[in-house]
């Protein structure tokens, strides 16, 4: 339905799709500025970002989403269904990862 891909998972586009399918709106978007993650964080949005594993901490390969649920001290604080668990970023290695596939989010 959402046209996952084994080795790589669902592509935020096609994740918006199947989530359409099951009646909920979601917004994709791409090419965001980081005081975009900011504002959306500060109005209570928890937001999926979209990273190559291997860009993470604790990542190896393939596409990989995380949910971010806000900043603190020029850290990014983040959820991981991998590890099940919050992890804390660098704010300068976050948008460095982040950057890798052009700023990519979803809100639902």
């Amino acid at each position: 339905m959402c046209g996952s891909l084994p080795e790589w998972g669902t592509l935020p586009s096609d994740a918006v799709n199947g989530l359409e399918i099951w009646g909920y709106r979601a917004l994709w978007f791409e090419n965001a500025p980081l005081d975009r993650l900011y504002a959306l964080v500060e109005q209570g949005w928890p937001v999926i970002l979209f990273f190559l594993a291997s860009d993470l901490p604790h990542g190896t390969s393939g596409l990989h989403a995380v949910v971010l649920t806000g900043f603190a001290k020029q850290e990014a604080i983040l959820m991981d269904p991998i590890i099940g668990d919050e992890f804390r970023f660098k704010l300068r290695d976050f948008t460095r990862a982040w950057a890798t596939l052009d700023h990519q989010g979803m809100v639902i």
